[in-house]
């Protein structure tokens, strides 16, 4: 061991391999330099490792090696630069395993490797103490797991057909394509389509077909796009809350003295504050992310707001003062329009047969981009025969 706290880490001769470092480009970081072992290469003092231990600097005694407590770094004698590994996979044709560099001025969560096991010949292995990781605490493992979980979100930047921001969720102005009739069965299968009989065979995760042959030969896809009448409902009652929080604002600032029954419509969405705080808690961390974002993220915000759109309703119905039937059957009403409209929208939602002309039928906005071109103008049944 050196003095600074290093350990001159040799070339392993006894298997015929050399550590070996230059400057190159790289696959992945091209800014850092190449760690590469070479099989039987010529012995070079020079191009020797260093085991770097992490310790305190200001500890007057030297503390032991310890397996899962000591860390350390590899550092390269000759050039200075640390063994380093970001994460990043390498392409297909190295199996997509992590990349090792050796750079300089690297962060140390980069660099900082850690003993796992440790043994020496002249000490029986029964005399080893078992040593284990150090258990956090609660607040230690909620910190890193949320540290863990911001910094992988951080990562998915690469961009998607189907992603979308925040700003148009409450909109519904796009969906998520999940599956088309295109995947089918794991087993060959007949499908009689007006009297036309093709046979589909499922190889190895993709289709062989007729060349002329349409991919869904039912009409079938399944795309994320929720019920756009419940959907609507729920933003305009949470933009109408947002206009109740704002009007309420402007009142205390103006120390306003209008007698309360002149926000006789606006009293009862006073019981919705918890709930509009959480909708706002689920949903404005998403506009600080730059990661791939869907759909699917608003659903939780979502749920929030359809009880706001229930404390926006009894809040307009108290207005009117309207009788415990007349609320009943504007009520069911509502609930009718809403299954009615699910029911419209279930092809999508479960990937039942559709014709060209309902699946446009069901495009309310131009935004929304499932593709109905190849789905057939009229769809018969269709006949399996395994």
């Amino acid at each position: 061991m050196n003095p600074s706290g290093s350990l001159d880490l040799k070339d392993d001769y006894s298997l015929g391999l050399k550590n070996n470092s230059s400057i190159g480009l790289l696959p992945i970081d091209a800014l850092q330099g190449e760690k590469s072992t070479e099989l039987n290469a010529i012995p070079n003092e020079e191009k020797n490792l260093l085991i770097d231990l992490d310790r305190d600097p200001f500890s007057p005694v030297m503390q032991p090696i310890i397996a899962r407590r000591t860390f350390f770094k590899l550092v390269h004698a000759n050039t200075g630069c640390s063994l380093t590994s970001f994460g990043k996979g390498l392409p297909d044709w190295a199996f997509h395993q992590s990349e090792v560099t050796c750079g300089r001025n690297t962060l140390r969560s980069h660099s900082v490797l850690v003993f796992e096991t440790n043994t020496h010949p002249s000490i029986p292995s029964t005399d080893f103490k078992n040593v284990t990781y150090q258990r956090l605490g609660f607040w230690d493992s909620f910190i890193e797991l949320h540290c863990l979980m911001w910094n992988l979100n951080k990562r998915l930047v690469a961009p998607h057909h189907y992603s979308s921001r925040p700003l148009s969720w409450p909109f519904l102005l796009r969906g998520i394509a999940f599956w088309s009739g295109s995947q089918g069965h794991s087993r060959n299968f007949t499908v009689e389509i007006e009297d036309d009989v093709k046979r589909i065979t499922w190889t190895h995760g993709s289709f062989r077909e007729d060349e002329n042959m349409k991919y869904s030969h039912q009409g079938q896809q399944i795309h994320l796009i929720g019920n756009p009448l419940i959907w609507l409902c729920v933003s305009f009652a949470v933009f109408s809350y947002s206009a109740y929080v704002f009007v309420c604002f402007l009142k205390s600032q103006r120390y306003s003295k209008m007698k309360v029954k002149t926000f006789s419509l606006l009293n009862p969405l006073r019981k919705g504050g918890i709930v509009y705080s959480a909708y706002i808690l689920h949903y404005l961390p998403f506009f600080f992310m730059g990661r791939q974002l869907y759909l699917h993220h608003y659903l939780t915000a979502y749920y929030f707001g359809i009880l706001l759109l229930t404390i926006l309703f009894r809040s307009i119905m108290s207005r009117f003062s309207l009788s415990a039937f007349s609320v009943r059957a504007v009520l069911g009403g509502i609930v009718a329009i809403a299954i009615s409209v699910f029911i419209e929208f279930s092809p999508l939602t479960y990937g039942l047969s559709m014709s060209f002309e309902r699946c446009e039928r069901l495009r309310w906005f131009s935004t929304w981009d499932f593709d109905c071109s190849l789905l057939p103008s009229a769809v018969a049944p269709a006949k399996l025969y395994t």
